[in-house]
């Protein structure tokens, strides 16, 4: 299963008008992908049994730039996850 996170609820009714209006779909293609490689991260990370830090955290032992993880975790360029309100990843 995956969530639309709230918010994203504006880009997601823009999506359904963008159809309804041209018969384009790229931004449902988007808001689909980001959601399930969201999902995804998240249930990988806890079969594997890694541990489940905070972005915040993981950026601060690696020593990089927390608005960039994050730019990076909305793209879903890295393995992160939404939990809670709150960016995380899952690291061995």
């Amino acid at each position: 299963p995956i969530n639309i996170a709230f918010v994203d609820r504006s880009e997601y009714y823009d999506a359904f008008s963008e159809y309804h209006k041209k018969k384009h779909t790229k931004v449902m293609e988007t808001l689909v992908f980001r959601a399930l490689s969201c999902s995804y991260h998240k249930r990988l990370a806890y079969l594997e049994g890694q541990s489940v830090i905070t972005l915040n955290e993981y950026a601060k032992q690696r020593r990089l730039s927390g608005s960039n993880l994050i730019n990076k975790a909305k793209r879903q360029t890295i393995e992160a996850f939404i939990e809670h309100g709150l960016w995380k990843i899952g690291v061995a």
